[in-house]
């Protein structure tokens, strides 16, 4: 019952929201195109500092009015509250909102311009997957990170038969998960173990799991962050399906000047076939540090990736 109503929901914001990332009606999924570079979404109601902007909120059509090779935008926090009624919101306002009449039209005129646009949840967002998994009717003798993989394959198997095939499903586990370590920081799971199990013929590599956003935080060096994404593919993962998550917030203690993420980017660009692409976190106060807006920082990640 709690996947059928999330989905349900999930799939009603969707629809308002055009945020399919792919076309509908397809037998197979198309496999997304890669390098990708990804925006990162989590504080929507923060216009751009040092701007005239009389908005309060972000705006999010500037990395399409200018030449940013943006190709996917993630919006965080999707959460689910059951009281007093059962609600889908987006950063703590439901999702059926005037006050989002704004986002809606922005993100059909970024779908227009071929920008993937999907939503996130989990993460800080706290107690959205306990409140899903709420009755845990799974074996009491199982261990925790055997209920949480249950419950997460669960999940995603209810996500791909609502949504279908083209329907983008990503994680964001930290980069030392990857390796078939079981922490609490990525909820436990197994992912080596996870994504073995995680199939569906019609879906890119057989996977339901399209490409994973790996939190590549806290490398505190250019060579660091070169050197754990390869231990990464190491693992035995496809590059293809391994985004790098690097902070473009620059309050975070583990923020690098643009210039540093440039070079980290092209360094493995060069060294990496079938790159998957860098994901930046978080879009709202990007580039402030390196005195360039927001859009720009995009731009620049995205002449790293594409060389324009």
């Amino acid at each position: 019952m709690f996947f059928l109503i999330f989905t349900c929901l999930l799939a009603f914001l969707f629809t308002i929201t055009a945020a399919v990332g792919l076309s509908s009606g397809s037998s197979n999924a198309t496999k997304d195109m890669v390098p990708r570079n990804v925006v990162y979404v989590a504080d929507i109601w923060h216009p751009e500092p040092n701007t005239t902007s009389n908005d309060s909120h972000i705006g999010l059509l500037d990395p399409i009015e200018n030449p940013t090779n943006i190709t996917h935008v993630i919006m965080f926090n999707l959460n689910v509250d059951y009281t007093p009624d059962i609600n889908t919101t987006l950063a703590s306002v439901g999702v059926h909102s005037s006050n989002y009449n704004w986002l809606r039209s922005q993100i059909k005129t970024l779908r227009a311009a071929g920008v993937k646009v999907m939503g996130s949840s989990g993460g800080y967002g706290n107690g959205v997957f306990n409140r899903l998994n709420a009755n845990r009717r799974l074996s009491a003798a199982a261990g925790r990170s055997r209920r949480d993989q249950a419950f997460v394959l669960k999940l995603l198997n209810s996500l791909y038969n609502d949504m279908g095939a083209d329907f983008i499903l990503t994680m964001a586990p930290v980069s030392y998960a990857m390796g078939g370590n079981i922490e609490s920081i990525s909820g436990d799971l197994n992912y080596t173990q996870l994504d073995s199990l995680a199939t569906a013929s019609n879906k890119p590599n057989g996977k339901l799991i399209d490409w994973f956003n790996v939190q590549f935080y806290g490398g505190g060096t250019q060579s660091n962050q070169v050197t754990a994404y390869e231990q990464v593919i190491a693992y035995g993962w496809d590059p293809s399906r391994i985004a790098l998550g690097m902070t473009a917030d620059n309050t975070d203690s583990s923020w690098q000047p643009i210039k540093d993420y440039q070079t980290t980017v092209s360094t493995l660009k060069s060294k990496v076939t079938n790159f998957g692409g860098v994901v930046g976190y978080d879009y709202w106060n990007a580039g402030l540090n390196d005195k360039i807006r927001r859009w720009q920082r995009v731009e620049d990640i995205g002449q790293a990736l594409f060389g324009q």
